[in-house]
Parts: C-alpha cells; structure tokens; sequence
C-alpha cells in the first residue's frame, strides 16, 4: 500500500512539473524595427522619403529578444542591405554573432560618418533573427533619400590647335588632340587612356536640361567611340554635333558649335562650343 502511494505521489509529480514547462504557439524570437523620432519607419512597400537636405542624423535598425515563454537564448542575426547608388544597384549583408544573449539592438545611420552625406537613392534593410532552438524571426524597412534635381548650366569651351602642337583645353573632358589632321582634312578628337568618348543626335542638347536628366542620358548605355573626326582642318563652319565623354568619374555633354580655320605660319584651328 505505502509502494502504491508512493507511485502515485511520483505521478502527480511528474505530471505537475510538466504542466509548468513553458509551452507556446509562438516559439519564435521577438523583432521589431527600432521607433525614435529620429529613427526611419519607412516599410518596403512604403518607404520613408528624406530629403539629402535633412539635417537630422537619421538612425535605423532592430531590437532583438528571446522568446518571452520559452526565453531560448539567441544565436546570430543577419542584415542584408540592398541598395542603389548612382544608378547602380548592390547588396551588402553581415551576421552577427548572439550567442548567449536574450536581447540585442542593432543600430545604422542613414548617412556616413565624418559629417558626409553618403547619397544612397535606395535603401532596403532586412534583418533575420535565429535563436538556439533554430527558431526564425523577419523584419524590415526602407527609405529613399529625394535629392533634388539640380538644372544644368552650359559654359563655353575652346579647344585649339597651332600647327603640328597638341591641342589645348581638351584635358578636362578626357580628351586629345595630338594625331596629325586626316588625309580628309578633318580634327582628330579621341579619347585619352580611361575616358570614354560618345555621340549624340543634335537635339539631344536642348531636351538634356537637368543633373538627373544627363545621368538618364549616359545610363542608357551609348555605344562608346573611338574616334571623332566631325570638324574640317581645312575651312571654317558652323556646326551642330553633340559628343560626351565619361572621365575621371564625371559625365560631360559637349555641344560643338563652331570651327575656325586659319594658315599662319601653319594650319590653326580652333574648335568651340558649350558643355554642361
């Protein structure tokens, strides 16, 4: 009778404690996007818009814990930046290592450090907590940063050629004139070594207006050239070519406008016109 009892004591034992183990539907760890008045909220379908001229130092990130019923300590997290720059998209990402811990804030700026606004078009943050259980958790946010658009102002240029000298006032465009003139009569304009040179139809110099405008122009992929040879060498005009060039990182549209032509103690030509 005492051995039944006793068994039965065990039981209820057993059966108690089991009762108290921690159970849940929700097994998960906890994520949620950080909350500030200076943080970003934006979500991917409706991302927070900032304006480059925004002084607030802008932060962003997630605050990550264990479960509240099972408490499962965290294992890692991991953070996948996409995100355009200058047209170009990219993809960062970085797993962090949470082991032992039960919570974890992970914190970002919008713009760079040292005071300089790091212009990123685009950016869309996602974020993936796991615990040591291999329990999952997403959350995410964006935001764009609305750089206004700037209008583009022409200035003139004037590229020269005294006989058999190389030419002059090319050098910021990424160009040169040092090739002898054609057979043909006409200046050799070429590109120097890491420049691309291209060509346009005429009306594409009044219709380019904008610093948006002419990056849309060169993002549409122009067939580079390697040679332009438009100008005569031997009598003056007018003219109506539109050139561009990528050098040094920065796009220049050239609107060639005039030729003049002398012989002074040799060939003389001088090439001007506007860039913007």
């Amino acid at each position: 009778m005492k051995k039944l009892a006793l068994a039965l004591v065990c039981l209820v034992s057993v059966a108690f404690f089991a009762s108290c183990d921690p159970t849940t539907d929700t097994p998960e760890p906890t994520i949620t996007v950080l909350a500030g008045a200076d943080c970003v909220n934006g979500t991917v379908e409706n991302p927070q818009i900032i304006s480059n001229q925004d002084e607030t130092n802008w932060r962003f990130g997630f605050h990550v814990e264990s479960n509240a019923v099972t408490k499962v300590a965290l294992a890692s997290l991991k953070i996948t930046y996409d995100y355009v720059v200058d047209g170009e998209t990219s993809q960062w990402s970085d797993e962090i290592d949470l082991t032992g811990l039960t919570t974890y804030d992970y914190v970002d700026y919008v713009w760079a450090q040292d005071d300089e606004k790091m212009i990123i078009l685009e950016n869309t943050v996602r974020a993936t907590v796991t615990d040591a259980d291999g329990k999952v958790s997403t959350a995410s946010l964006a935001y764009k940063i609305d750089a206004a658009d700037e209008p583009l102002e022409a200035q003139g240029f004037e590229w020269k050629r005294i006989g058999s000298h190389d030419g002059t006032g090319l050098e910021m465009f990424g160009l040169k004139w040092t090739q002898n003139n054609s057979k043909e009569d006409f200046a050799y304009i070429e590109p120097v070594d890491g420049a691309r040179l291209y060509q346009f139809q005429p009306e594409v110099w009044d219709e380019t207006t904008t610093m948006f405008g002419k990056a849309e122009l060169f993002a549409e992929m122009p067939v580079s050239i390697s040679l332009f040879k438009g100008v005569s060498a031997w009598t003056s005009h007018d003219y109506d070519f539109v050139i561009g060039t990528l050098y040094e990182d920065e796009y220049y549209l050239i609107h060639i406008t005039r030729g003049d032509v002398s012989f002074s103690g040799g060939t003389n030509v001088t090439i001007t016109g506007e860039w913007k």
